[in-house]
């Protein structure tokens, strides 16, 4: 097994970078929902319920810095700007102003369909990035 690829990918400074890069990923998601929810809408929430949404912004912050770390940079970037229309979007539909009830739950929604359509756009983008340095070599 060839190990140049792994020390490449695993070195100290990239290692530090990127962990940075996911303490700021999961500050702003964070804070993000946190304002949308806690200032916005107005929901009052526990500890704990604090506690799960921290966690969940942490699996997201990971999930998307992965790709990041890993050299998947067309994901990288284009699920990280969904996931910032999406986190816009969100914040929009929670500041409207219409307290129906479901305005929490259209704004995640759509947070979750932007974040996806840049997944998707991402992913296509890698693809089409591999074949052509593929094709061109």
């Amino acid at each position: 097994m060839d190990t140049h690829i792994f020390k490449n990918i695993f070195q100290k400074e990239r290692i530090k970078n990127w962990i940075l890069i996911f303490a700021a990923y999961t500050a702003f998601f964070y804070s993000s929902f946190i304002f949308g929810s806690a200032v916005l809408i107005g929901r009052t929430s526990d500890f704990v319920q604090y506690l799960r949404l921290l966690a969940g912004c942490i699996v997201l912050a990971i999930l998307i810095c992965a790709f990041g770390f890993f050299k998947a940079k067309y994901v990288f970037l284009l699920t990280s700007a969904g996931a910032l229309a999406g986190i816009i979007q969100m914040l929009w539909i929670f500041g409207a102003g219409n307290n129906s009830g479901w305005e929490d739950l259209a704004g995640f929604a759509g947070f979750l369909v932007f974040l996806a359509g840049g997944f998707a756009a991402g992913v296509i983008a890698q693809i089409a990035y591999i074949v052509y340095k593929r094709i061109k070599n």
